[in-house]
């Protein structure tokens, strides 16, 4: 049996944690099945975190604690220029990569949201991600080419491992590629000022 600091046992248990939440999701993994992994059982789980909601914070609250530094720090920048934005997306990949299994949960499970605090809901911060990068201004065009551009970098993270490898610099980089275009996008040609001119009344969707 690997002997380990309690240090070590909590940080083994946030990985573990965090990488079957992301395959199997929230509500299918137990403590056990954490437990058997590390080579613990789920009374010495449950020593180090008191519910598995406490072990979901845990693993969740370090992720969203960089992401707030992040847009803090850019929003606190002022309004950002072409290379800004660039730059930002740069930033955002990056971090999104380096907790890919956190970023991947939080996107791929719904559920997982319903058992995190107020203060750790992603779609607060996705909000904040749309205001700096279309210059707050949520209507539209901004809004719409930011949150396209989040989209473009969001589903590929979610992806599997074996499908997407985002420990290359180069697919990052396509990844920040693909979120300038879609925010470009948005701006070129700006979209239908209503749902209802998108699809009409008649569910038949417009050119």
């Amino acid at each position: 049996m690997v002997r380990r600091t309690g240090e070590q046992t909590r940080a083994e248990l946030s990985r573990v944690a965090a990488d079957k939440f992301r395959l199997h999701g929230y509500r299918s993994v137990t403590l056990e099945d954490i437990a058997d992994e590390v080579g613990i059982t789920r009374a010495a789980v449950l020593h180090y975190f008191g519910s598995k909601a406490e072990l979901l914070a845990a693993v969740v609250r370090p992720f969203m604690s960089a992401l707030d530094a992040l847009l803090d720090r850019v929003g606190a920048a002022g309004p950002l220029g072409v290379r800004q934005q660039r730059a930002f997306f740069a930033q955002f990949v990056d971090m999104l990569c380096d907790n890919r299994a956190v970023a991947a949960l939080l996107v791929r499970d719904a559920n997982t949201h319903e058992y995190l605090g107020a203060d750790m809901q992603i779609f607060d911060r996705a909000a904040r991600f749309a205001g700096i990068v279309s210059q707050n201004g949520l209507s539209q065009a901004p809004a719409l080419g930011a949150l396209a551009a989040l989209g473009a970098v969001l589903r590929p993270v979610a992806a599997p491992d074996e499908l997407v490898d985002l420990t290359r610099p180069e697919n990052r980089q396509v990844l920040v590629d693909c979120a300038v275009a879609a925010l470009r996008a948005a701006m070129i040609k700006p979209p239908l000022t209503t749902c209802s001119e998108i699809v009409g009344r008649d569910g038949v969707l417009r050119p």
